[in-house]
């Protein structure tokens, strides 16, 4: 239309985009590697990308809910730090919302199956054993973090999985 203004899709998302990074980022390492990411034109992985980060928890070691929160907390944390560090552009993707879900396998046999086919996926993970100080026996695998990763990659090994 005569007179009408053409928006740069850019445009339209750089003004919340940088607000969420201002406001999200309170480590200035973090901000620099998500803001390296954007700089570098990696503009189409950032915002076409999903990434989320899935936690398996084994149901028939009968935990508390207090234990699982603690666990699925360490699995998340471990998970999180080695992608930072192995893949950071998706670390700077997932931080600014944190995707998680937390599902189940009954058994310690199914959560090496899910381990293995993350393994073949080249998908990151992360294992939880625990110290023995509560409810569980020391060096009991508890449960394992897949990702953060791109959502079309985690949901090809979790995707069949029940939330917990």
């Amino acid at each position: 239309m005569p007179g009408s203004k053409v928006l740069n899709c850019a445009s339209l998302i750089s003004l919340p985009l940088n607000l969420a990074v201002h406001n999200a980022f309170s480590n200035p390492e973090l901000e620099a590697i998500y803001l390296k990411s954007f700089s570098l034109g990696m503009f189409h992985s950032v915002f076409m990308v999903i990434v989320k980060q899935v936690i398996i928890v084994r149901t028939d070691l009968e935990m508390g809910k207090g234990k699982i929160a603690a666990q699925v907390g360490h699995a998340c944390v471990l998970g999180a730090e080695r992608v930072r560090t192995s893949h950071p552009e998706w670390f700077s993707q997932w931080w600014l919302g944190q995707e998680k879900v937390v599902v189940k396998v009954p058994g310690i046999k199914e959560l090496q199956d899910v381990k293995i086919h993350a393994i073949e996926l080249n998908l990151p993970w992360s294992e939880v054993t625990d110290a023995g100080h509560t409810q569980i026996a020391p060096g009991t695998v508890t449960c394992i973090s897949i990702g953060p990763a791109p959502e079309n990659m985690v949901d090809k090994v979790t995707g069949e999985l029940k939330l917990l």
